[in-house]
């Protein structure tokens, strides 16, 4: 028996007729393809944070035991795949399709599946059986499982410390809790550090990390997720460490996931109460729930990617 909490989802937007008179082009069909993408996005996001959850899971690389020892080298290749498939079919997991497990990946692991060289990897046998999947950069049914690929398959940053960033110095004093520092935009830290990367300088916590950076004309501010322990200074040397982005990928049968649903996620059009009719409401609407249903069929590889940071 597995628990599963309902909880309403939905998003609107409010089209206006002088869009509609005014604009150059026809704007209904794309305000509905970005309500459908969005209704898309938002439910996917939530079923793949529940299967991300699941129990068993295999490290990508030779070295990798655990998320945090993860580099960009741990690289997904075939016998990760081999090795999940044995497993489902060792737990007596159902197949989704015919003989086959449903496999989600993203796409940055998929160039790196795809790129494997050697008589054992992906593309030998599509060179000889399945070329078409080489030209249309589809990785198609391999290893027992078909294949599924979207960006919206969960990654972190929280795998193993890079190579330090060159330091740089601050140009903004900080603040007692959840602060901001500023280095000139110019830098190194500035172009090429992102949100998850770790970040230390006198007066901040150790481990501490960024959650967002922003950019107004010669200077970037960074933001930090804890409090610093002292005040951070103007001229204080700053360093930031990038954190290895772990990619999830999903390999699983028909029982990994549970579903309920009080009211499926639909298009609704709003009223229009405007007197002038000039304000129409748009969105979607659901009330529904997921819960990991079998850990037995469910089974997650993490890895790195060589295009990560591209």
């Amino acid at each position: 028996t597995v628990t599963i909490t309902l909880n309403e989802y939905g998003n609107s937007v409010l089209v206006t007729r002088a869009l509609e008179l005014f604009s150059l082009a026809d704007v209904d069909p794309a305000i509905a393809n970005v309500i459908a993408f969005n209704l898309a996005d938002s439910i996917d996001k939530v079923a793949m944070n529940t299967l991300n959850g699941g129990s068993n899971v295999i490290y990508g690389g030779s070295t990798a035991t655990s998320t945090a020892t993860i580099t960009a080298a741990a690289t997904l290749d075939s016998a990760d795949i081999r090795k999940a498939v044995a497993k489902l079919r060792s737990n007596k997991a159902a197949y989704r399709k015919g003989s086959l497990y449903w496999t989600g990946i993203h796409p940055e692991v998929s160039h790196d599946l795809r790129a494997e060289t050697g008589a054992a990897g992906w593309r030998d046998p599509h060179n000889y059986s399945s070329p078409d999947n080489i030209w249309a950069g589809e990785i198609g049914q391999y290893e027992g499982a078909f294949f599924v690929e979207s960006p919206r398959l969960y990654s972190t940053k929280s795998g193993a410390d890079q190579t330090a960033l060159a330091t740089t110095t601050a140009t903004v004093a900080g603040t007692s809790a959840g602060f901001t520092i500023g280095v000139a935009s110019s830098s190194v830290i500035a172009s090429r550090a992102e949100v998850g990367d770790k970040i230390a300088a006198t007066g901040i916590a150790s481990g501490a990390k960024i959650t967002a950076i922003s950019t107004s004309g010669s200077t970037t501010t960074i933001t930090v997720d804890t409090a610093n322990t002292a005040a951070v200074t103007v001229g204080a040397t700053v360093t930031v460490t990038p954190v290895t982005r772990v990619y999830s990928t999903i390999v699983c049968g028909k029982q990994a996931m549970a579903q309920a649903v009080a009211e499926e996620p639909h298009t609704v059009i709003g009223p229009v109460v405007d007197k002038l009719m000039r304000f129409r409401p748009m969105g979607w609407y659901g009330v529904l729930g997921f819960a990991r249903y079998r850990e037995e069929a469910l089974y997650r590889i993490e890895t790195g990617s060589s295009i990560a940071a591209l």
